[in-house]
């Protein structure tokens, strides 16, 4: 009978190359030194989310003090309440539950028609024969992104205010009445927001997938019209299969990101007579933080609450991307 050296030796034989002891080091040692160059491509952008992104995290621990910008992070008080009296403030605050109300709101309703809205602008642009078709389809879709934001509200503030060319056309349908425009009115302010970041975004989203699209085999097309398969059948069982990783893991991180709603629009648009539904978690903490008295602490505690809800989402996401089509991010 074979001992437990004899035993340990074959086994340490028969296991396969780089799964023993340093192996996972051995392996990580030649790819550094086979592909130098891409990893040296790699670390600006590692840098720079080193220093913009990660090191910044630091300073979640202004929400839980009362940060003084001349004692700095190491001689401010901690907050009362063990450091939560912020959060605390937060959420007995009388607009708590309108602010948290109006960012999800906002949220799925990027995430209902904002996000499509790329996809299947990439999928027909993809089903253009034509090159210079399709790039000159690309190019008008595409130039929107470069606006700015304040360009963006005035054209909305012209085309949607009392005499506009939008809210005479809701008035002709009796969906509009006499004495305010349309950006002034609740009932649509949300929806000029969507169809704006529709608008300024969806050509340039659309581009990831329509280099997705492009990697797809075109056997698979040619196959697919031997069999009879039409325009829509080709895009529904060949296409929209082949980006669905890009697809989902693009999802993931749009759930992500649903509560940061981007403050600039809604301040830019936001009056009295809208407020209620403009104002967001982001539009309040930049008028507390920026405008206000440097609520430095509180905006922090603010923030620091919405990216823990931002995590939970994106870990809810990434477990049912994994349980539905078995891909995912984390």
């Amino acid at each position: 009978m074979q001992s437990e050296k004899e035993l340990a030796a074959v086994s340490v034989a028969a296991a396969p190359p780089g799964k023993g002891k340093g192996g996972r080091e051995n392996i990580l040692k030649k790819d550094l030194k086979k592909n130098w160059p891409l990893y040296l491509l790699v670390l600006p952008a590692l840098l720079f989310f080193i220093v913009f992104c990660y090191f910044p995290m630091f300073g979640i621990i202004m929400g839980f003090q009362n940060f003084d910008m001349g004692k700095g992070f190491f001689g401010s008080p901690w907050a009362d309440n063990f450091g939560f009296e912020h959060f605390i403030r937060f959420f007995h605050d009388k607009d708590f539950w309108m602010l948290f109300w109006n960012t999800l709101i906002y949220g799925a309703l990027s995430l209902v028609f904002v996000f499509p809205a790329p996809v299947c602008l990439g999928l027909m642009i993809h089903s253009v024969k034509r090159p210079w078709y399709r790039r000159l389809i690309l190019t008008c879709v595409y130039l929107p992104y470069f606006i700015s934001v304040v360009v963006t509200c005035t054209i909305i503030q012209q085309l949607a205010s009392d005499t506009g060319v939008f809210t005479e056309l809701f008035r002709s349908l009796g969906l509009a009445g006499e004495d305010t425009g349309i950006v002034n009115d609740p009932r649509f302010f949300r929806w000029i927001i969507v169809v704006s970041d529709i608008w300024q975004t969806i050509g340039f989203n659309s581009i990831i997938y329509i280099a997705a699209l492009g990697g797809i085999d075109e056997s698979l097309y040619e196959a697919a019209e031997l069999d009879g398969a039409g325009r829509w059948a080709k895009i529904w069982h060949i296409s929209l299969p082949g980006i669905l990783p890009t697809i989902m893991m693009l999802l993931i991180m749009k759930v992500g990101t649903m509560l940061n709603v981007g403050y600039e629009k809604l301040y830019l648009l936001k009056n009295r007579y809208n407020e209620d539904v403009a104002e967001t978690i982001s539009v309040y903490v930049y008028e507390k933080g920026a405008l206000g008295a440097g609520a430095w602490s509180y905006t922090t505690a603010i923030g620091f609450f919405n990216s823990v809800l931002s995590f939970a989402l994106l870990l809810g996401a990434n477990w049912v991307s994994k349980k539905l089509t078995k891909s995912g991010i984390l």
